[in-house]
């Protein structure tokens, strides 16, 4: 006895709905992931200008709390492949602080339109004013860039700075 003789084979593949579905759901995914990976980018540019923010905070309060003429700075560079910001008094570094990584680039713009690339060879440093906690330099503004740019808004006669878009 043979078998399948009178039995009809259901061989014909995918219909064009299935096709279809299958192609939507795996779109639908791709955008997920792509739009997943540009928000963790987008949180390096942030949480960069958040620390940048707290940093220049932190060297404003020290500088008000400072002896006369402590010499309170604040460096931001690059080095290798991480941005750091560091906290000086004198010569003597108190804290080094990783700002980001390599997924983002950090430029200074000064009052009189020069912009300063942050780099291996480039720093830019902060320092305030003891008797009133204004900057003395006269940076406006510094942007991180991720996936997307984060403004850090510096006002020089206060000594205050606010993160903007």
């Amino acid at each position: 006895m043979e078998q399948g003789i009178g039995k009809k084979r259901n061989n014909a593949g995918m219909s064009l709905i299935e096709l279809v579905v299958a192609v939507l759901i795996i779109g639908i995914l791709s955008a997920g992931a792509v739009m997943g990976f540009s928000f963790i980018h987008s949180m390096d540019a942030s949480s960069a200008a958040e620390t940048v923010n707290s940093l220049l905070e932190r060297t404003r309060l020290n500088t008000i709390a400072a002896e006369e003429g402590a010499g309170i700075r604040l460096e931001l560079k690059k080095e290798e492949n991480s941005y750091y910001g560091i906290l000086w008094k004198g010569t003597t570094e108190l804290d080094k602080m990783e700002v980001g990584g390599n997924g983002i680039a950090v430029k200074v713009t000064a009052a009189d339109g020069t912009v300063t690339t942050i780099d291996e060879v480039h720093t830019c440093e902060f320092s305030y004013k003891k008797s009133n906690g204004a900057f003395q330099s006269t940076y406006e503004k510094i942007e991180i860039t991720g996936t997307k740019a984060v403004v850090i808004y510096l006002v020089t006669a206060t000594g205050r700075s606010y993160i903007g878009n």
